[in-house]
């Protein structure tokens, strides 16, 4: 996983690398990303479907939330809890991190 500051927001992609030995490739998956809070509701983003392949190897959103509102909302004692879940895998089985 990739974790980003861009001006004003965070965000985080995930990367799925290639097998060894393997040219051509692709990964089908569905995924949800969830930060958790005690304060307010839990911030959810889903994608339908989402395919790695050779010439995309990383997803994720650029603009998860706002740096004010991460901190404001999501870290408790300076800590993010969050759950980063990817269903529905189908192809080939890749390491994905």
């Amino acid at each position: 996983m990739i974790v980003r500051r861009t001006k004003e927001h965070f965000g985080f992609y995930l990367n799925c690398s290639k097998p060894t030995g393997t040219d051509n490739w692709t990964i089908e998956t569905r995924q949800k990303d969830v930060f958790i809070s005690n304060r307010v509701d839990n911030k959810v983003k889903e994608e339908s479907i989402t395919i790695f392949s050779k010439n995309a190897h990383t997803w994720g959103w650029e603009e998860f939330t706002k740096w004010d509102v991460l901190g404001k909302d999501f870290l408790v004692d300076d800590k993010l809890t969050a759950e980063m879940r990817k269903m529905g895998c189908s192809g080939k089985r890749l390491p994905c991190r």
